[in-house]
């Protein structure tokens, strides 16, 4: 566990290259910005061929939640629970997964891979978050061979 700042984790003291896997729970409380510094900050910590797990809100199915409310509800009940939730979690920026995988490419991470929240290629990830169709799992690799 990093400690957290409030705009990404704190990796004062970690060795490079000292990890084979990362678990990256919350980017959605940080700025783009700090995405950045903190895809950066993992990319040093992993060794060749480390895998790196991002686990977030998915934007679109929370826009699609939005949408598609049940039809009996207003619409003006559909946007105040819209609004209620994002001021009770106080989101930065919330991803969906093309802003994502691009944000994971622009750090130098390759083969991005989009799972089910509680499934991916590694079963140490498996039980660590709740299956919730609404969150966005993606893994991606540092490459084998960094040039």
């Amino acid at each position: 566990m990093l400690p957290l700042g409030a705009d990404g984790p704190d990796f004062d003291g970690i060795a490079a290259a000292s990890a084979g896997c990362v678990l990256c729970e919350g980017p959605e409380s940080w700025s783009e910005a700090g995405l950045a510094e903190a895809l950066a900050g993992f990319w040093r910590m992993l060794r060749p061929g480390g895998l790196l797990r991002v686990v977030t809100p998915d934007l679109d199915a929370v826009v699609q939640a939005y949408l598609y409310a049940a039809p009996d509800a207003e619409a003006a009940s559909s946007a105040m629970r819209f609004n209620a939730w994002r001021h009770a979690v106080r989101d930065r920026f919330i991803f969906n997964e093309e802003a994502l995988r691009l944000a994971l490419s622009r750090a130098g991470f390759v083969d991005p891979r989009r799972f089910v929240a509680g499934s991916g290629s590694d079963r140490l990830f498996w039980d660590l978050e709740p299956a919730d169709a609404s969150l966005l799992v993606i893994e991606a690799r540092k490459p084998k061979e960094v040039v």
